[in-house]
């Protein structure tokens, strides 16, 4: 039993280390800077050309657009993708707002209405992101709360394990570059783990029924969280 407690402890001590409320996030990829670094120039030259009468405004939200998208996708947190998501959104009923002028001045509808349904588009993936930061919010709580439990003897070391690892998957689940999956992916193998061990350490010690089949299926957790976690990396190269 001593032996099981100072495991229970090495987790609970592993956990609070390793969770915090906004998580450590990792930036875009070197790619990803060299595209950004693009679409902001073909912004400026949009712009230039806009100015000459060489491009329309069009051109110009069209360019700002894809920066929008650049820098959307490599930001460094959730937070601010959110961030960045509303500045779309706002680039966005321009263009709606310019296209709908043009379609009741006689121009072509199918315009009006592309540009309608992406700022439409847009809205809902912003509802979506915020929704999912007051998601993470509930699992950081209920992940606290399990380790207060836990640390005052109300709580089995399993039920901090599974709220941990809930907050794992939603935020792999929800991260916005292949490095941060990756990192989460590695924090979630981890995870399974400790919680092999530590099902393998009570088979040792006691033979109740169903013993077996916990501990079989904690082996397979983490066994399959290890393939892909291989597979992550192979694809990171």
């Amino acid at each position: 039993m001593m032996a099981m407690m100072n495991v229970s402890d090495m987790i609970i001590c592993m956990l609070t280390l390793s969770c915090t409320v906004t998580g450590a996030q990792a930036g875009g990829s070197g790619t990803q800077q060299l595209d950004t670094r693009q679409a902001a120039h073909d912004v400026q030259r949009a712009q230039a050309r806009f100015q000459s009468g060489l491009a329309s405004f069009a051109d110009v939200l069209e360019a700002e657009k894809n920066l929008l998208l650049n820098k959307r996708d490599q930001a460094a947190s959730l937070k601010d993708k959110i961030d960045v998501q509303r500045e779309l959104i706002e680039c966005l009923k321009k263009t709606r707002d310019m296209m709908r002028e043009q379609y009741q001045a006689g121009s072509d509808a199918d315009e009006a209405l592309r540009a309608e349904i992406e700022y439409l588009d847009a809205k809902r993936c912003l509802s979506y992101m915020e929704n999912s930061v007051e998601l993470d919010n509930v699992l950081v709580a209920r992940f606290q709360l399990k380790q207060a439990q836990y640390n005052a003897g109300w709580a089995a070391i399993d039920d901090v394990l599974s709220a941990r690892e809930e907050l794992i998957l939603h935020r792999r689940d929800l991260a916005v570059n292949a490095n941060e999956r990756l990192r989460l992916q590695r924090d979630l193998t981890a995870l399974l783990q400790k919680e092999y061990e530590l099902q393998q350490q009570r088979q040792d010690s006691s033979v109740a029924e169903g013993g077996s089949r916990l501990l079989h299926e904690c082996e397979q957790r983490h066994r399959d969280a290890v393939e892909e976690l291989k597979r992550m990396e192979t694809a990171a190269g």
